[in-house]
């Protein structure tokens, strides 16, 4: 990707030295080459021409497309299919030296780009520990389950369980689960902030402030609608909002959603900045680990601990 004097020379040196094992297809750019190598067509035109070439490697080697343009066509990719590479700047000066993730061609560095979170066996080492984990909290918190949902019976009419329709990964929807906190009310779908709404119950409040009303949600993760760690899911009415507001907010959906998440323990809730929340969501995916999300969720409990 970039029909300029670098990946000009990146496809020569590749088919010079067949030995490094990639044989390149063609150059794509958003113009022409400058080196009269032909262009199998745009950015944008990426992933069909990876289709079509069945390509299984794309190298970044300074196109003149604009880099979000690049990235929303690079986050779209699928990751254990196509493998990216990306030239690093000023890589002539030193830039990227001795990172391990550094691979070189004749010369060259490239940066290999993980995407742990998008393989297929890091999701399913994700889902793994969210089951054990969901499982475990909820045999240890049935007592508090059962307060709870009592003190809701005996103190307001209605249901124990909140039902509320959110937006999960790849934008489907699911029914997330809460202890209910408030009197019964139709406008929840649409209606933001509501944690000074004066419709909040007494229990509510104390299930609230103690984030005990958030445990049914575990039955959300055992039944897959959720991860323990990844973007908090949004409800329909505000999703279809952001998605026109906000850049890159449908790429927060390329993962798992989360009861809590890299945005949350940074303060990032209730009416903080969306574009931050997306922002700190959209890192979050980039640089997933199972050790990253164990951190968050100490974090996340240390927080609880302390009542915020």
């Amino acid at each position: 990707v970039g029909a300029g004097l670098v990946g000009a020379q990146l496809a020569a040196f590749l088919e010079m030295h067949p030995a490094l094992g990639i044989e390149p297809v063609g150059l794509v750019d958003d113009s022409n080459s400058e080196t009269g190598m032909p262009v199998l067509g745009s950015v944008q035109q990426l992933p069909d021409i990876l289709r079509s070439y069945g390509a299984r490697y794309v190298i970044l080697a300074f196109g003149s497309a604009t880099d979000t343009d690049t990235v929303d066509v690079l986050r779209s990719l699928p990751a254990g299919r196509v493998e990216i590479f990306i030239v690093p700047r000023f890589f002539e000066v030193g830039a990227a030296a001795g990172d391990p993730l550094v691979d070189d061609v004749w010369g060259i560095p490239l940066i290999w780009l993980r995407r742990r979170a998008s393989r297929e066996t890091m999701l399913r080492a994700k889902r793994t520990f969210d089951v054990l984990f969901a499982v475990t909290v909820i045999l240890l918190t049935l007592p508090l389950l059962a307060a709870g949902a009592l003190a809701i019976a005996v103190t307001s009419k209605g249901p124990i369980l909140f039902r509320q329709r959110r937006i999960g990964q790849h934008g489907r929807p699911f029914d997330l689960l809460k202890l209910r906190s408030m009197v019964v009310n139709t406008d929840s779908d649409t209606t933001w902030n509501v944690s000074t709404d004066a419709r909040v119950t007494r229990v509510g409040r104390v299930l609230r402030r103690t984030s005990l009303d958030e445990l049914p949600q575990l039955f959300n993760v055992i039944k897959g609608d959720m991860s323990l760690v990844g973007p908090r899911p949004e409800r329909p009415f505000y999703v279809t909002q952001f998605e026109k507001t906000v850049p890159r907010y449908q790429a927060r959906h390329r993962a798992p959603v989360g009861l809590t998440g890299w945005a949350q323990i940074h303060g990032l809730r209730g009416n903080s900045s969306i574009d931050d929340r997306v922002r700190f969501d959209n890192i979050y995916i980039e640089h997933w680990s199972i050790w990253r999300d164990l951190s968050i969720l100490a974090r996340t409990f240390s927080a609880m601990l302390r009542g915020e």
